[in-house]
């Protein structure tokens, strides 16, 4: 009953505001933002904001698992790359996308798969409860990265309680270019160390003990996904986990907007995500209307095998508002949430040298994790999305293995695995060729609370017809579940221990029956 009575308010203060905005002069082209607020406000009327957390209780078992520095996650990773590196200088020259792949599988599945599944549900470290914020950066041969940490802990309202995790992937000898005018690759100086310029900065001689830094050489490196992988691991306790790009500028004060607004999000499991507008200082970006993702494409390019492109943010409010908005997706380069989330969805280090598809697959598993996506209510994050010329990743792997488009084909291979969690039928089991590309999705898989189809159905995607649907809610910030169908959408979205101890029971009555949703 209270869902309508809401639902009621909204319109009413839709029709209100309708008035008010004839009487005042509004332009039309400013009522879906007029319109926004009144939804986003009626919405969140009965809404708790979440100023504390339940304690956290840890088995004896948990506990054992806590480490003492993270140095020990340091050793596993290095030590894996080793043997990573190993296994690829075992390979012959010029060794097709099979056996690279065939190599890195065998070192993956025996080193850092293991680790995760003995962590599964479990963490390395107690979460505190200090507002805390853990950042990952993967920064590949990136000049903006001292930049980007400068700006990070200067415009912080709490530069102490921030705590970097960077991964720098560079060339430290025989370093190229990226490829240039006319296709041109010229020999290069080795790339900045982002870590040590920083420590030498006015800024990084305060805050540079907070910062966890892992090099990995260019030749080693295993692009955005590994990196995030990579990352992921240095996170050692703190409250909140924040990704974002190493080219990025920061708003004042942006740490204690995302954790307002964390606490004043409609679920304790919230995903703060968007695509942060140009960092152009000649804009007021940090005073425009936060940014949303609301549309999806099939991507047509012969090269990208129909994986779904997430469309460019637009501004959708005239302004800052008061709470985060529903959003359907995740970014990669920039989300926040709390770190809980590590017990249930370990990064995937079985997606090496990925770019297409990343978003997608974090995407749905947060959400079949049962956590919801909102863009923030401002923008305090501005991105440098210009970089033409600059040295790209798969660059790197096309030295590396000696074959023209070799990072091409092995993405063949590789497209399959978030293409299968998403339901596309060209990569069911029985069609994919390379079996282990499907390995160990029990752990890196979608997630029990919400069904592959709800989600699906969610964000308007048809994985069969290659379509997707224009999503209304998302454009106004509304609970999708008030679209149509309240009863369903409150299942769906119903986060409570109670509710996801019914859907639990459901889906197992489900399972003993054999039904396949």
């Amino acid at each position: 009953m209270q869902f309508f009575t809401r639902l009621l308010l909204c319109f009413s203060l839709i029709v209100l505001l309708s008035y008010v905005a004839l009487l005042s002069g509004v332009s039309s082209l400013d009522m879906p933002h007029v319109a926004s607020s009144a939804i986003h406000a009626a919405v969140h009327t009965a809404e708790h904001v979440f100023e504390d957390e339940p304690e956290e209780v840890y088995s004896e078992h948990q506990q054992s698992l806590f480490i003492d520095d993270i140095g020990e996650n340091k050793r596993r990773l290095q030590n894996y790359l080793r043997d990573v590196d190993a296994g690829f200088a075992e390979l012959p020259e010029r060794a097709t996308p099979d056996l690279v792949w065939a190599a890195f599988h065998k070192s993956t599945t025996k080193d850092v798969v293991p680790w995760d599944r003995e962590y599964a549900g479990n963490l390395w470290a107690p979460i505190r409860k200090d507002e805390s914020i853990f950042v990952s950066i993967a920064s590949y041969r990136d000049e903006s990265c001292p930049d980007t940490l400068v700006s990070m802990y200067h415009e912080a309202l709490h530069p102490e309680r921030i705590f970097v995790g960077l991964v720098q992937q560079n060339c430290l000898e025989d370093c190229k270019t990226g490829v240039l005018e006319g296709g041109q690759v010229r020999d290069a100086d080795p790339d900045p160390d982002c870590y040590a310029h920083f420590c030498k900065s006015e800024m990084g001689q305060k805050y540079c003990g907070q910062v966890r830094n892992f090099l990995v050489p260019e030749p080693e490196s295993l692009g955005p996904t590994g990196a995030r992988y990579l990352a992921s691991k240095l996170w050692f306790g703190e409250q909140y986990f924040m990704q974002i790009d190493a080219h990025m500028d920061f708003g004042k004060n942006w740490d204690a907007y995302l954790v307002e607004d964390m606490k004043r999000a409609p679920t304790r499991k919230a995903v703060l995500s968007h695509y942060p507008p140009i960092a152009n200082p000649a804009q007021p970006w940090t005073k425009q209307g936060t940014y949303r993702m609301c549309g999806a494409t099939f991507s047509e390019s012969p090269i990208e095998y129909n994986i779904v492109r997430i469309d460019a943010s637009a501004e959708r409010e005239s302004g800052p508002v008061q709470y985060p908005l529903y959003a359907p997706y995740v970014a990669a380069g920039f989300f926040m949430t709390h770190s809980s989330f590590l017990r249930d969805i370990p990064f995937d280090p079985l997606l090496p040298y990925v770019f297409m598809g990343e978003e997608l697959m974090l995407t749905l598993r947060f959400w079949t994790w049962g956590w919801d996506i909102f863009s923030p209510s401002r923008n305090v994050l501005g991105h440098w999305y210009t970089r033409r010329h600059k040295p790209k990743f798969w660059e790197t792997v096309n030295r590396r293995f000696r074959l023209p488009n070799f990072h091409n084909k092995f993405t063949n291979i590789m497209i399959h695995r978030p293409k299968h969690i998403a339901g596309y039928p060209e990569s069911a089991a029985d069609k994919v060729t390379v079996e282990s590309a499907l390995s160990d999705l029990d752990i890196y898989g979608a997630g029990p609370e919400r069904s592959v189809e709800e989600f699906l159905e969610h964000v308007g995607l048809d994985v069969v017809a290659k379509k997707a649907s224009k999503l209304h809610w998302c454009e106004l910030g509304m609970p999708p579940d008030s679209r149509n169908e309240p009863e369903r959408g409150r299942r769906v979205y119903d986060g409570s221990e109670a509710g996801i101890q019914k859907r639990r029971q459901q889906r197992k009555r489900k399972h003993l029956r054999g039904d396949k949703t």
